[in-house]
């Protein structure tokens, strides 16, 4: 006889038993409940999100993009003014009287003193004001601006006896308006200078008068009009004149005529009619000059080779004889031939020398 209580306690187990698994125990994956249970859980991600490398970039691409990357800001920025550019503009205002030689520490009281001498009706110190303001920002390579005072100075100094002083305010506007790409004002300015010059029976500057109209003739592309006043006019008064120079200007000058035109075989010849004058003058810096453009020329023509030739006697001239900002520009030439050589390494290098020529050159400038 089975004792009741023993049957009680397999019963309480029982019930013990079906109560755990309830609530503790997966069944097979089939049922109904093991579906409805798997939906609480769901994949998670453990640690932290994979990290994929980009491929590797080799170092002479970066070095490609560097260079590339220096020489599209090098040419188009508005800072970089050449060495002879920086000549040009000193040497045009070398005659022309000035206030006081004008930088950067005094341009607020060179424009104050200005206005104070326009309300006083103080015409002759009012002329010195505006060309200093003139010789300022022409050196600034803001031409537009330096265009305003000459044309001021040059309007206030037809009513002076110095005819003289005026046709180098005249000339200086001409060259600025042209820098400007101002070509009709600096067609007018050169042709009044022309006037003046032919009054004051001066040849040679008359002839360089006919120099710059040639030069902005070639700028507006009227390249026969160009020649017919280098060949027919200036060349002949420098010939007269026993000029050296003027001839020299005069073979440049037509060198740039065709190179605008890509004419590069004439172009080059009368680059080497110019160094020819320049080395019987011993006139050192026109020969680093026209170096420097004669490189800038075969490059441009693909004669990478002997462009670089060019530059390094270019180089060794201008470091003989300590002209910086022609370095400069001369480094900026070669670091760009070597990049169309494809030759990134020296172009880099170039780069390197060339930020540090510009540093010193800023530094005493200043």
């Amino acid at each position: 006889m089975i004792n009741k209580y023993w049957v009680i306690a397999v019963l309480v187990s029982v019930t013990a038993l079906k109560s755990y698994g309830a609530d503790n125990y997966l069944p097979g994956a089939d049922s109904v409940y093991a579906q409805q249970k798997t939906k609480l859980y769901k994949t998670v991600k453990v640690g932290p999100e994979a990290f994929f490398l980009p491929p590797p970039v080799d170092s002479a691409t970066l070095r490609k993009q560097a260079v590339d990357s220096w020489f599209k800001n090098y040419a188009t920025s508005s800072y970089f003014k050449t060495a002879t550019e920086l000549q040009t503009i000193n040497s045009l205002f070398s005659p022309i009287n000035l206030y006081q030689e004008p930088d950067g520490k005094n341009i607020a009281s060179l424009i104050q003193m200005d206005e104070s001498f326009r309300r006083a009706n103080d015409y002759r110190n009012r002329i010195l004001s505006l060309n200093s303001l003139a010789c300022y920002y022409s050196r600034k390579a803001d031409y537009e601006k330096a265009l305003g005072y000459l044309q001021q100075s040059v309007a206030l100094s037809e009513a002076m006896a110095d005819k003289e002083q005026l046709s180098y305010l005249v000339t200086a506007a001409a060259v600025v308006a042209n820098k400007a790409g101002k070509y009709n004002d600096a067609l007018n300015m050169s042709d009044y200078a022309t006037r003046l010059n032919m009054n004051l029976h001066r040849a040679i500057p008359l002839a360089e008068d006919y120099l710059r109209i040639a030069e902005t003739k070639s700028l507006q592309q009227n390249y026969s009009e160009a020649e017919t006043y280098i060949i027919h006019k200036a060349l002949p008064l420098f010939r007269r004149m026993g000029s050296k120079v003027g001839k020299m200007h005069s073979f440049e000058c037509l060198a740039k005529v065709y190179e605008r035109q890509a004419k590069y075989t004439e172009s080059k010849w009368y680059y080497l009619q110019a160094l020819q004058m320049a080395d019987i003058q011993n006139d050192i810096l026109s020969r680093i000059n026209l170096l420097t453009e004669l490189a800038q020329l075969k490059s441009s023509a693909g004669d990478h080779k002997l462009a670089l030739e060019d530059f390094k006697l270019a180089e060794n001239l201008a470091s003989q004889n300590k002209y910086l900002s022609n370095l400069v520009e001369i480094k900026g030439g070669m670091g760009e031939t070597y990049r169309q050589m494809g030759d990134y390494t020296a172009a880099s290098n170039v780069i390197t020398e060339y930020g540090h020529l510009q540093s010193n050159l800023s530094f005493l400038s200043k």
